[in-house]
């Protein structure tokens, strides 16, 4: 992901440029692949993390930095 994000701040010009990005952003923006954001309970949400690795699907995960 880190490679990724340093791709995609070049193409945006700048990290500041991506500070409040949906971290899905990146893996469709410079591979074409779609990407889908999750927001649920731990079960759910454990349950699709064991689904895209047993696909071996890139994920990425994050928090939001507001409250």
């Amino acid at each position: 992901m880190i490679i990724l994000e340093k791709a995609w701040a070049k193409v945006h010009s700048d990290y500041v440029s991506i500070i409040d990005v949906l971290r899905h952003d990146p893996f469709r923006d410079l591979t074409g692949a779609p990407g889908w954001m999750y927001q649920s309970n731990d079960d759910e949400l454990w349950d699709k993390i064991v689904e895209g690795e047993q696909k071996q699907y890139m994920m990425a995960s994050g928090i939001s930095a507001t409250t």
